[in-house]
């Protein structure tokens, strides 16, 4: 794997040309990288909804507030819920990804 990093971080100055030129183990490289990225901030970002939501329908369980106060904390955590279920499918369609659109790395 060392040199195929190294195939891609060479020179850090390189042409358009040159990086368009990526071999497709690098690219492939990248690609892992990236997905792997997004997979942990989508986890890491699923993980703090769930805590949350269970907090507030907890808090707004136990009646700790007036009714008004407990019903948006409720309402709010169920919200938090669906947010996460939202997370959820995009986590698997990321996770399903195999390749960057079209094929290519878009240049940063």
């Amino acid at each position: 794997m060392g040199g195929d990093v190294q195939a891609f971080t060479g020179n850090a100055v390189q042409s358009d040309r040159e990086q368009s030129q990526m071999s497709p183990d690098a690219e492939r490289i990248c690609f892992e990288l990236d997905r792997e990225v997004v997979l942990s901030q989508i986890d890491s970002l699923h993980r703090a909804i769930e805590e949350n939501s269970d907090e507030l329908a907890m808090v707004a369980h136990e009646g700790v507030f007036e009714k008004t106060v407990s019903d948006k904390l409720s309402r709010a955590a169920r919200s938090l819920r669906t947010m996460s279920q939202e997370l959820a499918g995009l986590r698997s369609r990321v996770a399903k990804t195999n390749c960057y659109p079209n094929g290519t790395r878009a240049k940063p």
